[in-house]
């Protein structure tokens, strides 16, 4: 039998901080790739990155309180429609100043967020 315990990551802060990054890394290859084949490999190393930020987010926000974890879980689900309706208004702004700006700026924004991260948990072991 398999032994996973060491693949696990069991801290979802670190799950997100290096979800952040794959995703960010990642977004550019939509760009710079012409073959097909690795916009598709792009597109599911992508897919893992978020399946890294998503769960652990919503994991996160109902563990900070559990008498008020309603009003978090409310709270993040209406940013999150937020996002997901400036989100395409930003990047359509962004693709009439460059095609590919969208997803350079996104995936540095992900990559900072992600820095972000790792140095937060750096801070708080010590």
């Amino acid at each position: 039998m398999a032994k996973w315990g060491s693949l696990v990551i069991r801290n979802p802060e670190k799950q997100m901080a290096l979800g952040f990054l794959i995703a960010g890394l990642t977004l550019p290859v939509f760009v710079l790739s012409q073959n097909p084949w690795v916009i598709l490999l792009a597109i599911g190393i992508f897919g893992l990155g978020a399946s890294l930020v998503v769960p652990n987010l919503l994991a996160l926000v109902s563990l900070k309180d559990p008498a008020s974890s309603g009003w978090a879980l409310g709270m993040q689900s209406s940013f999150s429609g937020i996002g997901q309706m400036a989100g395409p208004l930003a990047g359509t702004a962004l693709y009439t100043l460059s095609p590919g700006s969208p997803f350079y700026i996104t995936g540095g924004i992900l990559v900072a967020t992600s820095f972000i991260g790792f140095h937060h948990l750096k801070s708080s072991r010590n």
